[in-house]
C-alpha cells in the first residue's frame, strides 16, 4: 500500500511558523479559487432559502484579499474577527500552546459571535430591512410553493 502524505507538526518554532503561513496561504488561495473560478454558493441558502450564519464570508474574504474593506464589511462584518482569531490560533500553534489551541472558551466566543450576528440578521429580515436575505429560487421554498399551489 502506498504511503500517503501525512501532516506532521514541525519541531522548531520557525518550522511551525512556516507551516502556519503555508496554511494561511492555502486558505487565501482557496478563497480566491472558490469566489473567482467556481462561484461558490452557500448550500444552506440555496437549499433552505435563508442565509446561514457565515453567508457572505467567502465574498468578504475575497474583498479583503483585494483590499476592499468597505465591500468586505458589507458582505459580512465578522470577517474582521477572522484575522484576530487566526493570530490567536497562529500564536498557539507556533509557540505550541495546546491548552489555548484546544480551549473551549475561545471556540465558544467565536461561535457565539456568529450566532448573535445571524440572529441580528434574522431580526432585520423580519423587520423588512433586508429583502436579499430570503432566496426565492431555493429548493425548499420552490417545493413548498408547488405543494401548496401558491
Amino acid at each position: 500500500m502506498k504511503n500517503f502524505f501525512k501532516f506532521r507538526k514541525a519541531d522548531t518554532i520557525y518550522g511551525r511558523l512556516w507551516q502556519f503561513l503555508g496554511i494561511l496561504l492555502a486558505i487565501a488561495a482557496g478563497v480566491l479559487l472558490f469566489s473567482l473560478v467556481f462561484h461558490y454558493r452557500c448550500p444552506i441558502r440555496y437549499t433552505l432559502g435563508v442565509s446561514c450564519p457565515a453567508c457572505g464570508m467567502t465574498r468578504a474574504a475575497n474583498c479583503l484579499l483585494h483590499l476592499d474593506f468597505a465591500g468586505a464589511w458589507g458582505y459580512h462584518p465578522l470577517i474582521y474577527s477572522l484575522p484576530v482569531f487566526a493570530v490567536v490560533l497562529g500564536y498557539a500553534y507556533v509557540w505550541d500552546k495546546r491548552e489555548l489551541l484546544h480551549s473551549k472558551w475561545l471556540w465558544n466566543i467565536f461561535i457565539v459571535l456568529f450566532i448573535a450576528f445571524w440572529f441580528w440578521r434574522l431580526m432585520q429580515f423580519f423587520g423588512g430591512n433586508d429583502p436579499a436575505f430570503l432566496e426565492p429560487g431555493a429548493i425548499f421554498p420552490t417545493v413548498l410553493r408547488k405543494m401548496t399551489g401558491r
